[in-house]
């Protein structure tokens, strides 16, 4: 089948939306909502929120909700009528383009967007960005073939829908630990079960990470850094964890140990800040990087796993961030973890909830090693070549 690229603006409509002007706001309430995220659908928007219906910025049911501004690239479908506010922009099929098809390939272009952004706080892209982005098309008879469009879209909606499954599954898993470790020791910030609380200084100490540069040469060891942060609360198999090259090998108190806990200090991601993990890496020599604090704990008191889930809870993790700085990047430090009070339950019941947590990790463990994700992409990949 022959193949040829079209540009977005040739065949599809383009919406761009702004902040609107006071004259555009329905002083009657009646109107159009304000979307200014992708994202934003089934989410309460602050009041004011009726637009004008008129004008050039109003979407219609089906037509393509995109990030332009920060968060560049996230898609949702408008789902019904809206005013586009700052940061988003709708795009409406032409008839020879199926909207589905043009979903997932949108959704590749993280590549595109990321060399045609402008700005250093705020990365964007304007409307002649997504004006060329360049459609590859099925052709049958000199036009586009939207029956093969839609062929191509539904094979990767099945696809898709697998991967969601999962994500489902692996959501449910974490879940189910977030309400266990409450119906077992409640809330840690209200403590309705009055466990006696501490400090972690009484019970550990702490290390900021290893800030190394680009370019040293000479020794290379394991490092553990933000990104191994998001799937498991516990890291048990450390020789998959990348290496770094530095110019000498840094000093003992840099290696992790068993039952140590790492926080995430510093991201640009602030869902990560705050988030821990306990780490065993048994022989294998391990370091962790600089946007990471260690805490090391040097009584039988505490369980590393139970202190891991007690930091996954929502309204602890909370109070941590109250504590946090920064503008666009949140920070933690030492001081912020020291000052916060830790509830400290029976260690035998610490155990308790670690036994459920190696179950539940086991089955997550499972589920993970079926990597959907990469599947899906490779599966995009292959469809907009023409190989499905």
């Amino acid at each position: 089948m022959k193949w040829e690229f079209f540009r977005l603006g040739d065949i599809s409509v383009i919406l761009m939306g702004n902040s609107p002007a006071g004259t555009e706001y329905n002083q009657d309430g009646i109107g159009l909502p304000l979307i200014t995220g992708a994202g934003q659908f089934g989410k309460t928007t602050p009041e004011p929120t009726q637009f004008s219906k008129s004008g050039s910025r109003i979407t219609k049911k089906g037509d393509i909700i995109i990030c332009i501004r920060a968060t560049i690239g996230d898609l949702n479908w408008a789902d019904k009528d809206y005013y586009l506010g700052r940061g988003v922009a709708a795009i409406r099929v032409g008839s020879e383009l199926d909207s589905k098809y043009l979903w997932y390939y949108i959704a590749t272009l993280s590549n595109y967007f990321d060399r045609n952004a402008t700005g250093s706080t705020f990365r964007q892209i304007n409307k002649e960005t997504l004006n060329e982005i360049q459609i590859p098309l099925p052709m049958k008879n000199g036009k586009p073939d939207l029956l093969e469009q839609q062929r191509i879209a539904g094979i990767l909606d099945q696809a898709d829908s697998i991967r969601r499954k999962r994500q489902q599954a692996l959501q449910l898993t974490d879940d189910f630990l977030r309400a266990t470790f409450l119906d077992l020791f409640g809330d840690p910030v209200t403590n309705p079960k009055g466990w006696e609380t501490c400090s972690l200084t009484t019970y550990g100490s702490f290390k900021n990470g290893l800030n190394f540069g680009k370019g040293e040469t000479g020794a290379t060891i394991h490092c553990l850094g933000v990104g191994h942060f998001k799937a498991f609360s516990k890291i048990k198999d450390v020789t998959n964890l990348p290496k770094i090259t530095l110019n000498t090998l840094p000093s003992n108190e840099y290696y992790l140990e068993d039952g140590d806990l790492l926080f995430v200090r510093s991201n640009g991601n602030k869902a990560l800040v705050g988030r821990c993990v306990s780490v065993y890496p048994g022989n294998t020599p391990v370091t962790f990087s600089g946007f990471c604090i260690r805490y090391r704990i040097n009584d039988s008191q505490f369980s590393p796993s139970y202190l891991a889930h007690l930091f996954r809870v929502s309204s602890f993790k909370s109070s941590l961030l109250q504590g946090g700085q920064g503008a666009n990047i949140q920070n933690i430090n030492q001081q912020t973890l020291s000052a916060l009070k830790v509830p400290k339950p029976p260690i035998a019941m610490q155990e308790h909830f670690v036994s459920i947590v190696d179950q539940i990790e086991t089955i997550k463990g499972k589920l993970l090693s079926n990597n959907t994700d990469d599947l899906f992409a490779s599966l995009q990949q292959r469809a907009f070549k023409g190989e499905l």
